[in-house]
């Protein structure tokens, strides 16, 4: 996908969006990225918009997987079991993959740079091809 420009839908049916978007790039293992919001929040996607994601995937014969990574400050998204419940809490009961393993992980012990390094974050052990949401 180098050197293509994302195409972007606007819409308030869900469907619609769906029916443009061309799916056939997709691996055998994709992964959904969504943010799932902190205990208490709202500030998340609709969980029934990312089902319809989910099941879309899923009919065309592919696996699929909510994929989201701990955060470093202090929340309900720290730790793994933590962030596991509050994606359910959410409404998120697809399969969830919290893709940088119990606790988030910072790739450098450089201070100055530790906001910079939040994004190098180990995404898994699992290849997938990405959506995100």
């Amino acid at each position: 996908m180098k050197n293509k420009k994302a195409k972007v839908f606007f819409s308030k049916d869900i469907e619609k969006i769906l029916e443009n978007i061309d799916f056939s790039g997709l691996g055998k293992k994709v992964a959904v990225k969504v943010h799932f919001g902190e205990k208490g929040c709202n500030t998340y996607i609709n969980p029934e918009l990312v089902r319809k994601v989910y099941e879309k995937i899923k009919s065309l014969g592919e696996e699929a997987s909510l994929v989201e990574c701990n955060v470093l400050y202090k929340g309900s998204r720290t730790n793994r079991a933590d962030h596991l419940q509050t994606a359910r809490d959410h409404g998120f009961d697809m399969p969830i993959d919290i893709s940088d393993g119990q606790f988030a992980k910072i790739n450098s012990v450089d201070k100055d740079k530790q906001i910079q390094s939040a994004a190098e974050l180990k995404l898994g052990s699992v290849d997938y091809e990405l959506v995100d949401l």
